[in-house]
């Protein structure tokens, strides 16, 4: 992500949050391609994945619809950078590291209306500040949804052409 881009991104962050709060959840958008193996019932159900076009629609609103490719493309750009760190440190001796990651997936995906994301991220931070071993697959089903969230978003962004 270039300078430009993050200083776009840290200007307009309360603005984003103001607009996803007040964003109405009824314009969701999904996909049901995600088969959850091995899911444990107390699990959040992901095999769909959500994305608040409503969220996206305001955030295009207040940025400009010329600039929303570019900004999923850091969007998904950062959701890599987060998820490769994650998945090199193993929660045992590294759970504010893994804290500080999932608070900045958490944050990343509410901001693009990636809630079910945005969720599963802030459970993941906090049993990480409770050194929490339960986080462990919680971890594990947050790095397998990386695919469906960058399906999900490069979709998204390919409808913006054709609008």
């Amino acid at each position: 992500m270039n300078y430009f881009s993050l200083i776009i991104i840290r200007t307009l962050m309360p603005l984003l949050w103001f607009a996803m709060w007040q964003c109405n959840e009824s314009n969701n958008w999904s996909i049901e391609n995600f088969n959850q193996q091995n899911a444990d019932d107390n699990e959040a159900d992901m095999s769909t994945l959500t994305i608040d076009t409503a969220v996206l629609a305001k955030l295009a609103e207040d940025v400009s619809s010329e600039m929303m490719p570019k900004l999923i493309d850091a969007f998904l750009k950062e959701l890599d950078t987060r998820f490769t760190i994650i998945a090199e440190h193993p929660l045992a001796g590294n759970e504010d590291q893994i804290r500080m990651q999932a608070h900045s997936v958490k944050s990343c995906a509410r901001t693009f209306g990636a809630h079910d994301l945005g969720e599963l991220a802030a459970e993941i931070e906090m049993l990480a500040e409770q050194r929490n071993a339960t986080a462990e697959p919680k971890i594990v089903h947050l790095l397998a949804l990386l695919p469906m969230v960058k399906q999900a978003f490069v979709e998204y962004k390919s409808k913006l052409g054709q609008g």
